[in-house]
C-alpha cells in the first residue's frame, strides 16, 4: 500500500511507482520513435527506387528516340580495323550513296539509301 496505517506515505513505494512510470514512459517513447523512423526509412528508399526507375524509363525512351536510319550504317562504320580500312568503307559507302555522282550528299540520296 502507498499509505502507512498513520496515514503517511511510504516513500519506497512511491519512488517504485515513479520510477516505473518513468522507465515504462521512455521504454515506449523509444519503440514509437523506432517504429516511425523505420517506416521513413521505408518510404525514403521505395522513392529513390521510384525515382531510379523513371530515370532508367527515360533514358531507356530517350535511346529508342535516338535509334534511326543510320544505325545500320553506322554500325557497319563501326567494325574497322585501322584508321585506313574506316576510310575505306567512308569512301564506299559515300560512293553507294551519291547516286548522281556530284560528289554531294542530298537528303533524298540519304533517305533513298
Amino acid at each position: 500500500p502507498l499509505f502507512n496505517d498513520d496515514g503517511s506515505v511510504d516513500h519506497w513505494v512511491a519512488l517504485f511507482f515513479i520510477s516505473y512510470v518513468l522507465v515504462t514512459g521512455t521504454v515506449l517513447i523509444n519503440i514509437v520513435v523506432a517504429v516511425l523512423l523505420d517506416e521513413f526509412i521505408t518510404a525514403v528508399s521505395q522513392e529513390r527506387e521510384t525515382r531510379a526507375n523513371r530515370k532508367a524509363e527515360k533514358e531507356h525512351t530517350t535511346v529508342q528516340k535516338l535509334a534511326g536510319a543510320l544505325d545500320p550504317l553506322l554500325a557497319t562504320l563501326s567494325h574497322f580495323q585501322t584508321s585506313e580500312d574506316l576510310g575505306k568503307r567512308i569512301n564506299s559507302l559515300f560512293t553507294v550513296l551519291d547516286s548522281d555522282e556530284n560528289e554531294r550528299l542530298t537528303f533524298a540520296e540519304l533517305r533513298d539509301g
